[in-house]
């Protein structure tokens, strides 16, 4: 479950394990230009696994999941941005 709240990240939730992680707009592949943006709208595609944030200032965001297996990633690290 991935959940927004008007910050500069997505918040996910593993619901099985009781875990969570955070994709934010700070990571250096967005070159620092998005950290003060808000993230306020989120889509995700289960087919290619991706998961796409609207910002309030217009930009769109996304992040890929590397793991090409049906496991649920747990972990940032586990998405490209």
């Amino acid at each position: 479950m991935a959940t927004v709240s008007g910050e500069n990240m997505i918040r996910m939730f593993n619901i099985e394990t009781d875990e969570n992680y955070v994709l934010t707009l700070g990571e250096s592949a967005f070159g620092g230009a998005l950290f003060q943006d808000k993230i306020n709208c989120i889509q995700y595609n289960a087919r290619k696994r991706i998961i796409t944030g609207g910002t309030k200032n217009g930009y769109i965001v996304m992040w890929r999941c590397k793991n090409a297996s049906a496991i649920s990633p747990s972990s940032g690290d586990e998405w490209e941005a």
